[in-house]
């Protein structure tokens, strides 16, 4: 049976790197503002030059890689208040002028990992086979090594170059994407403030990809306009009682056993001065790589195993649910290896468990399906919205309300796995259970 790569010279065997003779790579870090009419470079552009046979090491050092640009998308006429920012990654490689990376690569790559053939793996990322062989075949010529294995009769199967630049791709995504969704909702704001224009509803909420999909469907009305920046659910709610936010997002577990997690929420959020309402019901536990390998049940096999684990940061809503589940199983953090290890979002820990820089995460099912994991539940959770009750009759109060009250724009946001948004636009509750 015949064994072929897009490029027979560029092949790579599994465990090696592979290609013709070292060739030095270099990758940069840009900045670029791009408005109705300004393009500008950061003069500082980063640059690290480094041997091919260290890029697989090189390229999960994904701020190297990767370059971001701000995008405001405005015509030069238009108000200033209808400008929206955004903040995407974008990845250049290059031996000399770096080049840039179609993102089309990694969704291929994507699902040739997910066990689909290069065919199929087209289709699903809309482009046609001759296209996605041509971009991978240029990218293996300009790499000297591989991504992806062609093998006659049993399709694709991508190779140890394509697994270690799709994990950085996902890593980077997973680490910055909500750090620029912040970024740019401040950046808007700021504009905004320089002129007379209404200033928009600013939310402070636990990082929650239904969240941002809601806030999506709300910026897809009339005015006014919502801005949501991530911050962990402790923080979220000291901005809205310190006034930096008008609307603070949290989640709190339902187990009766969490009710020291309730009462520390019920301090920053007494029921006499906001408005608490049900936004959805999430479950979280632990994430693990496909196929649970390690045959992992429970917390007790995470310590005992001395797997090595990825945290969430303190002051997150789950960081605070993780601690309290350790407690009720009567395991020490010091029994975790890891425990210190922390990121920002579930998607960063899903990225880590996908990349194999830790064995067992902690986070929400949503995240473990979006990257093909393995996840066992240990909790559910309600996600709550905080709001101070003087905004109740004002008009960005009336449209959350109207469409967390809407069955199917609640369903319109998705098939989540892990989530529930059956009591949404319901009266929350901090209450002791």
């Amino acid at each position: 049976m015949s064994r072929r790569g897009l490029s027979s010279d560029n092949r790579v065997e599994p465990g090696t790197v592979g290609g013709p003779a070292h060739r030095a790579m270099q990758s940069g870090v840009r900045l670029l503002m791009v408005g109705s009419t300004t393009s500008i470079e950061h003069p500082d552009s980063i640059r690290a030059r480094f041997d091919r046979t260290r890029l697989l090491d090189a390229l999960l050092e994904a701020t190297h890689c990767a370059s971001m640009a701000i995008i405001a998308p405005q015509a030069p006429h238009k108000s200033i208040a209808a400008m929206k920012v955004e903040l995407e990654i974008r990845w250049r490689i290059g031996p000399d002028e770096a080049e840039d990376v179609d993102p089309l690569l990694f969704r291929l790559l994507d699902a040739v990992q997910q066990g689909d053939n290069l065919r199929a793996a087209a289709r699903r990322t809309g482009v046609s086979y001759r296209h996605a062989w041509g971009l991978l075949r240029h990218w293996e010529e300009q790499f000297g090594a591989g991504l992806v294995l062609l093998e006659r009769g049993r399709g694709a199967s991508i190779l140890p170059l394509g697994q270690r630049l799709l994990a950085a791709a996902q890593r980077a995504g997973g680490r910055l994407a909500p750090t620029l969704q912040s970024l740019a909702a401040e950046l808007e704001h700021d504009l905004i403030r320089m002129t007379d224009a209404a200033h928009p509803v600013r939310i402070s909420a636990s990082h929650d990809v239904a969240l941002q999909r809601l806030v999506g469907r709300l910026n897809e009305q009339a005015p006014p306009r919502f801005n949501l920046q991530h911050r962990g659910s402790v923080e979220s709610l000291r901005h809205l009682a310190a006034g930096r936010c008008e609307i603070a997002g949290f989640h709190v577990p339902t187990e009766p056993t969490m009710e020291h997690i309730h009462a520390e929420f019920r301090r920053l959020a007494p029921a006499g001065q906001f408005e608490i309402v049900h936004f959805a019901c999430r479950r979280q536990g632990l994430i693990l790589p496909r196929d649970n390998p390690d045959r992992v049940r429970g917390l007790t096999d995470l310590a005992e195993r001395r797997l090595p684990f990825v945290n969430r940061q303190p002051g997150s809503g789950t960081r605070l649910l993780f601690d309290a589940l350790l407690g009720d199983e009567g395991i020490a953090a010091d029994r975790i290896v890891g425990y210190e290890c922390e990121e920002f979002t579930h998607q960063a820990v899903a990225a880590m468990v996908a990349s194999e820089r830790a064995r067992v995460g902690f986070g929400i099912a949503n995240a473990a399906s979006d990257f093909g994991l393995h996840f066992i539940p240990l909790a559910t959770e309600d996600y709550l919205l905080a709001w101070p009750r003087s905004a109740i009759g004002s008009d960005w109060h009336d449209a959350l309300k109207r469409i967390l009250a809407d069955h199917e724009a609640m369903a319109a946001l998705g098939q989540l796995p892990g989530y529930d948004f059956q009591a949404a636009g319901e009266a929350g509750s901090l209450a002791r259970r």
